[in-house]
């Protein structure tokens, strides 16, 4: 499988000493991903008598808060801030809605995504509950859709201004602002402002920059099939034009797109490149010899 290869790769490099003077990094979707690699190449190293720290396994929001640290205020972060997790950003953006709501025809717009007589046969107040929840989680992706496109508060609704009113990303530009002042005065921050903030360092700082290029010189993202643009740029940028990017993924396994803001088609013209050596798996230790 795709673990399997990566790692097996990158104990070659390792062993070779190819990434040499700088680092091997690998960027995995989750934190469990993290360890099964560190467990997997550590023990493969060992087996050969090869002891290297010369690999960095990360997922890729702890990379961009090693950036952040960089250069913190540059992007006017300090000690005391906080890097929120999804629960607790829902619960913000609850707040935000819930204050949206207040004005009167927001109210109207809110309810007018319900269908009465579901309504009448269902009963009101559990399907309100219901909606309470889909309507959070659609407004979360939005905003998470226009920090990773580098869209702001105000941006967003000069973007949206022409659709009709009851458009729901006309009415996520809305609670956007909202959304960002109760992060503000919370001194709070998410996981899509560290990778914007991140982005931002690499791209106005050449001397944080060029530090990174030197200490990774290979540059690896695992599940590429689920990363999204500004991942895709971040990584870029780390491993330079004419640097060594190796992304393994599967387009058949794009699991994220349903409830990230993850885009399969961009590791797919990635692979398209004419620059691009594409390598294919073409067997898996968990199928069959007739699969």
């Amino acid at each position: 499988g795709k673990t399997f290869a990566m790692t097996q790769w990158a104990v070659e490099v390792l062993t070779e000493g190819i990434n040499k003077p700088g680092k091997v990094l690998i960027v995995t979707y989750m934190n469990s991903a993290v360890n099964n690699f560190k467990q997997r190449i550590s023990a493969a190293l060992e087996k050969r008598g090869i002891s290297s720290r010369d690999y960095y396994v990360s997922t890729i929001h702890s990379l961009c808060l090693q950036i952040i640290k960089e250069k913190p205020d540059m992007v006017f972060i300090n000690s005391d801030v906080e890097i929120i997790e999804q629960s607790k950003k829902n619960a913000v953006i609850k707040d935000a809605i819930v204050q949206w709501k207040r004005n009167e025809d927001n109210m109207r717009l809110y309810v007018y995504y319900l269908d009465e007589n579901y309504l009448t046969k269902n009963g009101y107040d559990k399907v309100v509950k219901k909606w309470d929840g889909v309507f959070c989680g659609l407004i979360s992706n939005a905003i998470s859709e226009f920090k990773t496109l580098g869209i702001m508060p105000s941006e967003a609704v000069k973007k949206t201004k022409n659709l009709p009113a009851t458009s729901l990303l006309k009415v996520a530009a809305g609670i956007y602002g909202e959304y960002e002042k109760k992060l503000r005065r919370k001194g709070l921050i998410d996981f899509e402002d560290m990778l914007c903030k991140a982005k931002y360092i690499l791209e106005n700082d050449e001397a944080v920059l060029n530090k990174f290029r030197k200490r990774y010189t290979y540059v690896c993202e695992d599940e590429a099939q689920d990363s999204n643009r500004i991942q895709t740029e971040i990584l870029t940028l780390i491993a330079g034009e004419k640097g060594n990017f190796l992304r393994v993924g599967d387009s058949n396994q794009a699991i994220m797109t349903t409830f990230a803001n993850s885009d399969m088609k961009l590791f797919k013209e990635f692979c398209s490149g004419e620059d691009k050596k594409v390598f294919h798996i073409v067997e898996s230790s968990r199928n069959t010899k007739q699969i």
